[in-house]
């Protein structure tokens, strides 16, 4: 069967700041179950920290042949050649703030059970949340951090990846403030 993979390659900040403590809330359908979602933090602990040294552009791939960058899925492709992803761009307002503080503010907004249990797909471990994508959408634009916009990966597996398995895309997210490149990769 075929696997699917996406990685974030870089990120541009768009607006103006002096300081920036980034992360990335990304959630997606549980495999098995359509009541409830997948949902994981990037980096896994902490904050991505720019500061006035740093160039707005930030690139999450090394230097080198080869080289990937910041993992965000990887599963086998299911039989409508389907995925559906969706991140949410966070500005922590604590300089320090761990994964599991955000995870805390997450729960707190679920008003069902909240998060469940860790299933792994293809080594990465994802949060098993008791709700569909549509209320934990809802759920994680009230957490104390700030939402600096959403962006959907959403992503077809049809005839361009027949002839191209790596495909580049870019977009801005959903205020404006920042354009995310990330590269989807089909293996059969």
């Amino acid at each position: 069967m075929a696997k699917v993979r996406l990685e974030l390659e870089s990120i541009e900040i768009l607006a103006k700041r002096s300081k920036w403590n980034l992360y990335f809330i990304c959630y997606t359908n549980h495999p098995e179950d359509p009541s409830k979602s997948l949902m994981r933090l990037l980096p896994k602990t902490g904050t991505i920290q720019l500061t006035k040294k740093s160039d707005n552009p930030y690139s999450f791939k090394p230097k080198g042949e080869g080289s990937d960058g910041l993992k965000v899925y990887q599963n086998e492709l299911n039989q409508d050649k389907e995925v559906v992803i969706r991140l949410c761009m966070m500005q922590s307002r604590k300089r320090l703030r761990n994964t599991a503080e955000v995870l805390a503010d997450v729960k707190e907004q679920l008003t069902i059970k909240g998060l469940k249990d860790i299933l792994t797909l293809s080594r990465l471990q994802w949060f098993v949340v008791d709700a569909g994508i549509d209320v934990l959408t809802k759920s994680l634009s009230k957490i104390k951090d700030r939402e600096l916009g959403f962006i959907s990966m959403d992503e077809e597996f049809g005839e361009e990846f027949k002839k191209n398995p790596n495909q580049k895309r870019t977009k801005k997210i959903s205020s404006g403030k920042a354009k995310l490149t990330w590269i989807w990769d089909l293996k059969d």
